[in-house]
C-alpha cells in the first residue's frame, strides 16, 4: 500500500503540472491529498458506481468520469492548500489522475519493484532449430555465427 500511495502522489504532482487550475501550495499537501484521493476511491466510488449504476449503463460508463470529479473536487474542498478552480477541472484532472496512476501502477510489479520489459527482434530469421531460448537481441548477427561454431564443435 505504501508504493501504490507514492504511485497515487507521483500521479498527483502530474496532474499539478499539466492540468491548468489545480494547484498543490506544498509537498506534504500533496502527500495528504494523494492518500485522501486513494480512500475516497477505494472506499466511496465503488459505492457510488453501484448507487449509480442505471444511470451509468444508460451513458455507456461515461457517468464515471463525473463520478470521479465530483470525488476529485471533494477531496480538493476537504484538504487545505489543494486548490481546483472548477468542476470541469476536476472532471480533466480525475481522469487525467486516472491515466497517470494507471500507467504508473502498470510500471510498477505486485512486488512493488520497478519493472519494464524491452523486446528486440532480429532482422534475420532462424529455423526452429537453431532458435535457442534466451536470445533477446541479435546484434549484426553474432548470435548466428555463434551458433554455426556450436554446430560445428557438436554441442
Amino acid at each position: 500500500m505504501f508504493v501504490k500511495w507514492w504511485v497515487n502522489v507521483v500521479a498527483l504532482l502530474l496532474v499539478v503540472l499539466m492540468v491548468p487550475g489545480i494547484h498543490v501550495d506544498k509537498f506534504s499537501t500533496a502527500l495528504l491529498a494523494a492518500l485522501c484521493l486513494g480512500l475516497v476511491n477505494a472506499v466511496l466510488r465503488p459505492l457510488l458506481i453501484a448507487f449509480t449504476l442505471p444511470l451509468n449503463i444508460m451513458s455507456l460508463g461515461l457517468f464515471t468520469l463525473i463520478i470521479n470529479g465530483v470525488l476529485f473536487f471533494g477531496v480538493s474542498r476537504l484538504i487545505p492548500g489543494f486548490v481546483v478552480v472548477s468542476f470541469w477541472t476536476a472532471v480533466w484532472g480525475a481522469l487525467a489522475f486516472g491515466i497517470f496512476s494507471f500507467i504508473l501502477n502498470m510500471l510498477i510489479a505486485p512486488s512493488g519493484r520497478i519493472q519494464a520489459r524491452f523486446y528486440c527482434s532480429s532482422g534475420s530469421k532462424r529455423d526452429s532449430a537453431t532458435r535457442r531460448r534466451g536470445d533477446i537481441i541479435d546484434v549484426e548477427g553474432k548470435a548466428e555465427e555463434r551458433d554455426n561454431h556450436r554446430k560445428t564443435l557438436g554441442r
